[in-house]
């Protein structure tokens, strides 16, 4: 019956639109609207990484709480419980035996917990936060297990107290086996008022249109769509000729689970967007990084949007993209891999390359950045280095690189990098250098060296300096890839403006698996906000990993994962305060000290430049070139026709908040 009832529903909207299911060009999408796709954290269940979540705006979570009975509570949580307990896990940690034994679970109680913590409270005391529990239960019908019933009633109860006397604006939704579904007629009148997901693949059809208390109806309020295996979008192409029955007017955003390729967030929110707008919008559920979520859903209709994923439509041969923002313009210098010039293009006329003289032009790896707010210094890794003023044509024209100076570092060291930066009128060229056999990375400013890594075996890395005039200070920030520990490191370094002196410092302020990274620092808020970026990062969070059940997410040990960019940033407070971790300042998702740590793309050789607004907030661009194979990336796949092999501009929300 249920097959049959499927099929009519199928027939029904394909008679209505016979191009249904298809990925053709012939629907036309309109642009959505700020914010009217949007996201919920799926599988999260190590709660460490809560904090950082929570801090850059996320609000809506699914978790996924697991039923054992009495003896699987002690053999895997070690712990005496007897009518059973629900750790947090999405994997079976039964069948992960003996592995799982040895696993730190969160659980509901410990969630409840995490709520009320003073450092956490204030999060869900402003916009409401929406848990969806996503109960697994693999022992039969649960109605028929007392037990289980009996857990679940006292996590309700405790829920409702705590909400109620903590004062949380925190909303439980039920999902998986705690929906009121063909066989847990139970569910019908459990948990009230808590709603439930209704997802169409495996719920009653009517319940989609009906809010029959009598049947249980009226508890299926959040329509959750499944996006999984060959047929990607059949669903959300199903429930928009459908008007979405009766959730076409609800409170909760239309729910999709849970893609990662950026391909399939583009179908998906086309068919969407080609449909009636919903009040709420859509709502991937993601295992992702929300950055990432970010950069492959951007719409990239103009460089005031807060996400980029653009693409430069015909430049394939750039390498070693350098990206500053100057004189209001993106500009990108990179090498081009067959004539070898130095070259440049912008976002805002994307479609025009404009490299220099072959005498002009300087070798890689070059170093770009900011000469002044006017002009760009662009280095090579002999220590030669030119000006160029910034001829920008505001009428919509190229911009154009007139040479203003030439000149050498003065460096008998390989040059990996040059900065510039200014305090009372006094400026200063900073190099990061190769300092050979006495030391792997060195510092030389105003004729004083500084010894970052003695044993680093280093071939690329960043340098960036920024002012205080208000404390008359330089703040240098470096990062260098050692290749013989395949790791990236970064320092930081003061100096002191009226003597010119080292005043602190090398600092090393962060570690982390990696390659090719680049730093940027700006002065905002009587702090120095530092952005890092880097290639092979660790990809933390995925489907696979987030669902283990044979260790917690937070502790797995990182391992360069090749071609997943990765991101880490916050203000120097926060950075100092990383860097006094004990252990040594591992850069992680899972700890709450201020700085965020993810992965954002994939591609090679980043390069970031942060800024702030006119509005006086941070903000940030990035460049790299993308994937120059379509291979599948666990953490999320980008669309390998759209990037693939270009030079591409990213950028992300980045919260910058002083902690």
């Amino acid at each position: 019956w249920r097959a049959a009832c499927c099929c009519c529903a199928l027939a029904l909207a394909c008679a209505a639109a016979p191009l249904c299911f298809e990925r053709d060009s012939q629907t036309t999408a309109r642009v959505p609207a700020p914010g009217e796709i949007s996201y919920q954290i799926h599988s999260y269940n190590d709660l460490r990484q809560w904090p950082q979540l929570l801090r850059r705006g996320v609000r809506h979570f699914k978790v996924d709480p697991t039923y054992l009975n009495s003896s699987m509570c002690a053999q895997i949580l070690h712990v005496n419980a007897e009518d059973g307990c629900l750790p947090l896990t999405h994997d079976n940690p039964v069948a992960a035996l003996p592995q799982s034994a040895a696993v730190r679970f969160d659980t509901l109680q410990s969630l409840l917990d995490f709520v009320t913590l003073p450092s956490n409270r204030h999060f869900f005391t402003t916009d409401r936060v929406s848990i969806a529990l996503c109960l697994k239960f693999r022992d039969g019908n649960i109605c028929g297990n007392r037990r289980a019933m009996a857990v679940l009633r006292q996590f309700f109860a405790a829920a409702t107290q705590t909400i109620f006397q903590a004062g949380v604006n925190v909303e439980f939704i039920l999902d998986g086996a705690l929906t009121p579904g063909y066989v847990r007629g139970c569910m019908r009148s459990e948990f009230q008022p808590w709603v439930s997901t209704w997802v169409p693949s495996r719920d009653p059809w009517e319940a989609g249109f009906s809010d029959d208390p009598a049947l249980g109806y009226d508890r299926f309020q959040v329509l959750d769509m499944q996006a999984e295996g060959l047929a990607a979008g059949l669903w959300v192409d199903i429930m928009r000729h459908f008007t979405y029955g009766k959730f076409s007017a609800d409170k909760y955003p239309l729910l999709v689970w849970e893609p990662s390729d950026q391909a399939d967030f583009a179908l998906l929110s086309s068919l969407y967007l080609a449909g009636r707008p919903h009040p709420r919008g859509l709502m991937f559920s993601i295992n992702i990084d929300p950055a990432r979520f970010e950069v492959f859903t951007a719409t990239d209709r103009d460089s005031s949007d807060t996400a980029w994923n653009f693409a430069f439509p015909s430049i394939v041969n750039a390498t070693q993209p350098h990206v500053v923002v100057v004189d209001g313009h993106t500009v990108v210098v990179y090498t081009d891999a067959q004539t070898g010039l130095t070259c440049w293009a912008t976002r805002e006329a994307p479609h025009r390359a404009e490299c220099l003289t072959e005498e002009l032009s300087l070798l890689p790896p070059l170093s770009v950045t900011a000469w002044d707010p006017a002009r760009l210094l662009i280095s090579d890794y002999a220590g030669r280095y030119c000006v160029f003023d910034v001829a920008a044509a505001h009428s919509g024209g190229p911009v154009r690189l007139a040479h203003a100076a030439y000149g050498t570092a003065g460096s008998s060291s390989a040059v990996i990098a040059t900065a510039r930066g200014c305090v009372f009128g006094a400026c200063a060229l900073v190099l990061l250098v190769d300092g050979g056999a006495s030391c792997g990375a060195a510092l030389r400013v105003n004729g004083q060296m500084a010894c970052l890594c003695e044993s680093c075996v280093v071939k690329r890395g960043s340098v960036a300096a920024a002012m205080d005039d208000a404390r008359g200070l330089l703040l240098v920030v470096a990062a260098v890839a050692d290749q013989a520990r395949g790791r990236v490191l970064a320092w930081t370094l003061r100096l002191d403006a009226s003597t010119g002196m080292v005043s602190e410092g090398p600092n090393l302020i962060a570690s982390t698996v990696g390659d090719t990274p680049s730093v940027s620092i700006v002065h905002h808020d009587r702090d120095f906000f530092i952005m890092i970026v880097h290639g092979d990062a660790f990809c933390w969070n995925s489907e696979e990993q987030n669902k283990q059940a044979t260790v917690a997410l937070c502790d797995q040990v990182p391992v360069r994962n090749a071609g997943v960019l990765g991101y880490s940033y916050g203000y120097l407070t926060d950075w100092l305060r990383h860097a006094t971790a004990i252990p040594a300042p591992e850069l992680t998702p899972c700890v709450a000290n201020g700085i965020v740590h993810g992965s954002y793309d994939s591609g090679t050789d980043p390069s970031v430049h942060a800024f702030v607004t006119d509005a006086g907030t941070v903000s940030f661009v990035e460049a790299h070139t993308g994937p120059t194979a379509d291979v599948p990336c666990k953490c999320g796949r980008p669309d390998f026709a759209k990037v693939g092999g270009r030079l591409v501009l990213d950028r992300f929300t980045v919260v910058a908040e002083r902690k």
